[in-house]
């Protein structure tokens, strides 16, 4: 993968896009392309992923923390 992009992020930000989505592109085996008509609120997006962070975050040391540090974040039923 040397020299070679693996991921890449494209992002439009504007307001009253006349058809906003989100959408993931995977190119692989098999290949999957998910759409979410209407997007993800920002708002929403950002209560989420605190939300799903909490397990993390309550046994994290004191500080300001980056994602990386805190470690992937999951939702988990029950």
């Amino acid at each position: 993968m040397k020299n070679k992009a693996v991921i890449t992020l494209e992002l439009q930000a504007r307001l009253d896009h006349p058809s906003p989505t989100d959408s993931v592109t995977i190119e692989g085996d098999p290949p999957v392309f998910s759409r979410i008509r209407g997007g993800i609120h920002g708002d929403m997006a950002t209560c989420a992923i605190l939300a799903n962070a909490l397990a993390r975050v309550v046994h994290a040391s004191a500080g300001l923390k980056t994602m990386p540090e805190i470690g992937l974040v999951s939702w988990v039923a029950g």
